[in-house]
């Protein structure tokens, strides 16, 4: 059991300091760390290729008392938050371990037992370049394409943990020279990138708003938006698009039309999101396979091999080592754009989408399961679309393989 493993590589570390489950976290390629108040003890847990495992169960003696667990006390002193507080705060830390520079951010929420701490673990030597964030060579084409150019707007959609802040950072850092001036507004900064002028608007006391309206008379070339959240923010990254500014920025959606459709939502008139939108990226995080995985035929892809989870100690037996990206670009043509222009369902905008080659999510994650990247059975989980609709692709592209 995997659980079992961590806790016997734990047994020479020191369990009453916070860093040596911050060693074990690198030690073993995690990126989060839990630190949950349980009746009488403290559980500690890390998140492994998307799975949390439990790593130790601290007793804690003082709970009786209302006293915080002294793991807890040494974060929150170590990140800078205030330590009698009893509502929700964020920190950070900065550490080096093996010789790996990591930022962390710190989150605590109150329970009922004490303050819960998670640790969000980035080594900041590991910034991922474009080429490295998974996208296939068609789909990173297209993505270059959207953010060579010098305004408008590129949005990248998921849900919390699909890696769109990694995303961004990845496109920051393929944009960033020396004469160009790049501004990012954060809420919170997830890590500092050098040469970029990063804004963190709750600590401050800065709004999204205000940050926006100050930060578009530094001459900014590229503007970075942590979120879009609410109409104003819609607003005003619009605004900055159309006025000579490249804008990236995240939504939560659950695909590219998804996203479009959110825009909507948030009142952003529809011409000017056909003239501004330079492309939709949509993505999901999925458990990568080991090297060690095994053939194996899934109907009704009966043509090819996919590939099984096997299990060695690299992957301490579970079959996954790391994580794989699985995306949909959307990048509009001129017919998507007059359809973007006005009213429609996301029906029938998906549907034309398809026709003008963009490639679902889906159908992203079944080209990766055949390439022995991840599971057959996750990819056919990753979305709720139909796998009938995707086989004929599916299948042409496995006649042009083939040939």
């Amino acid at each position: 059991m995997i659980a079992d493993r961590f806790r016997t590589m734990m047994s020479d570390l020191d369990p009453t300091v916070y860093e040596s489950y911050i060693y074990m976290a690198v030690r073993l390629g995690s990126s989060d760390v839990h630190f949950e108040p349980l009746e009488g003890e403290l559980r500690v847990r890390l998140r492994v290729d998307g799975a949390l495992h439990e790593l130790a169960r601290i007793p804690h003696q003082g709970q009786a008392a209302k006293k915080a667990h002294p793991l807890i006390v040494q974060i929150k002193a170590a990140s800078g938050m205030q330590l009698q507080s009893r509502v929700p705060e964020d920190g950070r830390l900065e550490a080096v371990v093996q010789g790996h520079p990591l930022s962390l951010r710190v989150a605590s929420m109150p329970q009922v037992f004490g303050e819960k701490i998670v640790l969000r673990l980035f080594d900041v030597s590991k910034i991922q370049t474009m080429e490295g964030l998974g996208f296939r060579e068609n789909q990173l084409d297209r993505v270059l394409n959207a953010i060579s150019r010098k305004s408008g707007i590129v949005l990248v959609a998921g849900p919390t943990g699909s890696g769109k802040t990694t995303t961004l950072y990845a496109i920051l850092n393929h944009l960033n020279k020396e004469s160009r001036n790049l501004v990012s507004i954060e809420d919170p900064v997830e890590h500092h990138l050098t040469n970029v002028n990063q804004i963190q608007v709750s600590a401050s006391g800065v709004s999204f708003e205000t940050a926006m309206r100050a930060l578009l008379r530094h001459d900014p070339d590229i503007i970075m938006v942590g979120e879009i959240r609410d109409r104003v923010t819609a607003e005003m990254a619009f605004h900055a698009a159309l006025t000579g500014h490249l804008v990236l920025t995240t939504v939560h959606a659950q695909d590219t039309v998804g996203a479009l459709m959110r825009l909507v939502d948030l009142q952003v008139p529809q011409v000017i999101m056909a003239h501004a939108i330079n492309g939709v990226v949509a993505q999901r995080l999925m458990g990568r396979l080991c090297d060690c995985a095994i053939p194996g035929v899934h109907p009704p892809l009966e043509r090819v091999n996919t590939y099984e989870p096997n299990g060695c100690d690299r992957c301490m037996g579970t079959g996954y080592l790391g994580q794989q990206g699985v995306q949909e670009v959307l990048v509009p043509t001129d017919r998507l754009r007059k359809v973007l222009s006005f009213r429609f369902s996301d029906e029938e905008f998906r549907m034309l989408a398809l026709k003008e080659g963009m490639e679902t999510l889906k159908e992203d994650a079944i080209y990766k399961s055949i390439a022995g990247q991840i599971h057959y059975r996750d990819a056919l989980g990753v979305t709720d679309e139909p796998l009938n609709r995707i086989l004929g692709d599916i299948n042409r592209m496995l006649d042009s393989l083939a040939r």
